[in-house]
């Protein structure tokens, strides 16, 4: 099999290659270093290309004897970082103005974990400036192109870490979803995310949107992929779920509790996938979650709130230095009262009773549409009179995802169609808390009816 062949296959095929010496991690690194040189739109997936630091750690995979690597499982695995993680000795610009930029002081855990299973850390990706923007448009570097269509967003905030999955330029990414951060990029650009139960992985050395809602997660081309890398990114002590050994009830959520009408392209897709299902057997019941709409408003409370905290000093020293899209969103977060504020953190559970209770009382995982939309045209947002019409046009891109953030539940998205159909749809499955490996194994079953 050629290189060309093995960076173009999964993660999984890959260390296998690695691990039983039929090919260095040195060589893999070489041809992913050049695939990316040889592109200018692999190229912008990158805020900095990391190739000596690479390399250096191909060398040391390559030294060990086929035992040692045979105990590493990402060994010569090729992943690159969203741009927010904290390195020690390393900037992470959060694609900002470099006024912001901060050399980090000690490694994430999360990407700790990843070296020690032996993936090899490409450098830090292009993303919404300071992670707060669903269509991944960034006021310093612009969009990325789409890996399925140019002409579209990528979606965002985690634009760079999907793009360059997606473009086969890397095997995996670590990402960050606050709102969809992780799971809209990844239905924009054909592959799969996982937004983790809040708290099963380390957040740690990330740099902070909302305490409360941020979750840093995995980016894959397939489910078995994001699998593996969610397996060596987890909190050893979480209390993970095993995947279930019965057949995998599935709830369908009626197109009345959604909290914006999807677009007929979207619902469409959507009602196929759900055929599908039926049509090789799964039990598929629908369901109404009359809180959608809610648990969004809470969740932009908490987020936005959180966020200007966060951002306190920013916006008192250097707004002027922020995009528009970014400093209107935290001016909006200043003007929440406190009492708003803790009512929607105190709510939090009584909301997931409800959830569990009228989702997932029947059935495993939620299924719905990951985006109201299909990726928006880049040049949509060049028609926008204003912030305030950007803002709200993006709302509908997030509408569907925010609201299991709040709520801190584990919730993927993956493509609705197959590679071959060029769609930028997406569909979503959410469990209960700690069930990742459930929603794992749910995702698993669709991408096999997807086909």
């Amino acid at each position: 099999m050629s290189i060309d062949n093995v960076l173009d296959g999964s993660l999984v095929a890959a260390v296998d290659a690695v691990a039983a010496c039929g090919l260095a991690a040195a060589d893999l690194v070489e041809a992913g270093l050049a695939r990316i040189g040889a592109d200018a739109a692999a190229k912008a997936c990158f805020n900095s290309l990391e190739a000596e630091r690479a390399r250096k750690s191909a060398r040391k995979i390559d030294a060990l004897s086929t035992e040692a690597k045979l105990d590493l499982p990402l060994c010569g695995a090729l992943i690159a970082r969203k741009d927010l993680f904290s390195l020690a000795g390393r900037s992470a610009t959060f694609s900002t103005h470099p006024q912001f930029h901060r050399t980090g002081t000690e490694d994430a855990p999360v990407l700790r974990q990843l070296y020690e299973a032996g993936a090899i850390d490409l450098g830090a990706m292009h993303m919404s400036e300071f992670a707060m923007g669903p269509a991944g448009w960034n006021p310093h570097a612009g969009f990325l192109e789409n890996p399925i269509d140019a002409a579209r967003v990528t979606g965002g905030s985690s634009s760079g870490s999907a793009a360059a999955v997606a473009r086969r330029l890397v095997f995996g990414a670590v990402g960050t979803d606050t709102g969809g951060s992780i799971r809209i990029p990844s239905a924009y650009c054909g592959v799969v995310g996982l937004k983790p139960t809040q708290g099963a992985v380390s957040g740690r050395g990330v740099f902070p949107v909302s305490q409360t809602l941020d979750t840093a997660g995995p980016i894959a081309r397939s489910v078995a992929d994001c699998a593996l890398l969610f397996d060596m990114m987890a909190v050893p002590t979480a209390p993970l779920a095993p995947g279930s050994g019965q057949k995998l009830r599935f709830a369908v959520l009626n197109r009345e509790s959604l909290p914006v009408p999807p677009d007929d392209d979207v619902w469409d897709a959507f009602c196929g996938l759900i055929a599908q299902l039926r049509g090789k057997g799964h039990h598929v019941a629908e369901v109404g979650l009359p809180m959608m709409a809610d648990l969004n408003v809470m969740s932009a409370i908490v987020f936005l709130s959180e966020a200007a905290a966060n951002h306190l000093p920013h916006l008192t020293g250097h707004l002027d230095l922020i995009g528009p899209q970014v400093a209107e969103r935290l001016l909006q977060g200043l003007a929440f009262p406190a009492p708003l504020y803790l009512r929607a953190m105190q709510l939090r559970s009584r909301y997931l009773d409800q959830f569990t209770a009228l989702a997932l009382a029947d059935s495993d995982v939620l299924l719905l549409p990951a985006t109201a939309c299909a990726a928006p045209l880049r040049a949509t947002y060049d028609t926008l009179p204003d912030t305030g019409a950007v803002l709200d046009f993006n709302s509908r891109i997030g509408a569907y995802s925010a609201a299991f953030n709040y709520l801190g539940v584990p919730a993927l998205a993956l493509p609705a169609k197959t590679a071959a159909e060029a769609s930028t749809i997406g569909v979503q499955i959410v469990g209960s808390p700690y069930s990742d490996r459930v929603v794992l194994q749910a995702a698993a079953i669709v991408e096999a009816c997807r086909g």
